[in-house]
């Protein structure tokens, strides 16, 4: 969401209108689910999908009609052939598009530009809530942490997808704008340098860690959010692994992975993966439950031989292995 933000921005710099597309509910299969949004300017151009292909052709076309009309609609698409108003599409499900038209200098629209951009700053876990009785006049508004607690919203608006919910005449639209989610890679060596921008374009903040500054640096590593220079000894001191994080050990030795791997076991990270062939990880596993007492139990939550097993060899494909890798276990928690 964070190219929604910098869309409403450059429409309110421009001054010009804004339509945002949203997928706000889907049955069946479809090629983006809930959730997917594309903002469309007046001249034509977009940011942002749902889903390409006939469906997103004919929803641009739609959302200019938004610049003449200044009337917000939904639309459903059918994507199963030979059925009426169908788009000869053969993913076997239907649509619903929100249209929505944003002027740049409404109220709600300054609000939503405020909102987005302090908890883009703050880092802090936020929700996009829209609603309406009809869709030709809603409401659109950020809740982060703080504004959950003290406001009188409900639980299950919080989620970690987006969703469509009813309450009686009125129907609330949530997405997600969650923050904090990392992933710490140890090691900035080909393989990661390789990795983290495919993990960036994936909406994956990433923080890289080594102890050699030739390694670890911003000109290397221009898309992470954040590069430390340290040893493998005390990561605690200047990390803080949580719940929603990722960890990917990947550095120059066994040594160091084994370092790293110990103190990450500790915490209650989302996923750890481990660079290695099956005979470093049974050394590596042998250490760690004699040394560290860990469990096997424990040991097989991590996720290694790293990455998805497509018979990867060039760091590129090894990147491209532990991203798919990545997807699913950020997939399979929405589900």
């Amino acid at each position: 969401m964070k190219n929604f933000y910098k869309a409403l921005k450059l429409s309110k710099k421009r001054n010009e209108p804004l339509a945002f597309v949203t997928i706000v509910n889907f049955h069946g299969s479809a090629p983006r689910g809930t959730g997917a949004w594309m903002a469309v300017y007046k001249d034509g151009t977009t940011i942002g999908t749902v889903g390409g292909g006939a469906m997103e052709y004919d929803a641009q076309k739609e959302a200019q009609k938004l610049f003449e009309t200044k009337t917000s609609f939904m639309k459903e698409y059918i994507l199963r052939p030979n059925e009426a108003g169908d788009l000869g599409m053969v993913c076997g499900g239907n649509a619903t598009l929100y249209f929505q038209y944003l002027s740049p200098d409404n109220r709600q629209t300054e609000n939503l530009i405020e909102g987005l951009g302090r908890v883009f700053e703050s880092n802090e876990d936020a929700w996009l809530l829209t609603s309406w009785e009809k869709p030709a006049a809603f409401e659109m508004i950020v809740v982060d942490e703080r504004m959950k607690e003290t406001a009188p919203f409900d639980d299950e608006l919080f989620q970690k997808e987006s969703r469509l919910f009813r309450k009686n005449e009125t129907c609330i639209f949530s997405q997600p704008l969650l923050q904090n989610e990392r992933v710490y890679v140890f090691g900035g060596g080909h393989i990661a340098k390789e990795l983290v921008p495919v993990l960036s374009h994936l909406d994956f903040k990433c923080v890289v860690i080594d102890d050699r500054e030739v390694f670890a640096n911003k000109e290397s590593f221009p898309d992470a959010e954040e590069v430390f220079v340290s040893d493998f000894k005390n990561i605690s001191t200047f990390l803080k692994i949580g719940p929603s994080d990722y960890v990917v050990i990947m550095t120059r030795g066994h040594q160091n992975d084994y370092l790293v791997e110990a103190q990450v076991l500790k915490t209650n990270a989302r996923y750890i993966g481990v660079i290695g062939s099956k005979r470093k990880t049974a050394a590596v596993n042998e250490k760690l439950m004699r040394i560290d007492g860990f469990t096997q139990e424990r040991l097989s939550m991590v996720y290694t031989p790293i990455g998805k097993a497509i018979k990867a060899k060039t760091p590129a494909e090894i990147a491209i292995s532990i991203a798919a890798e990545l997807i699913e276990v950020r997939a399979s928690d929405n589900v």
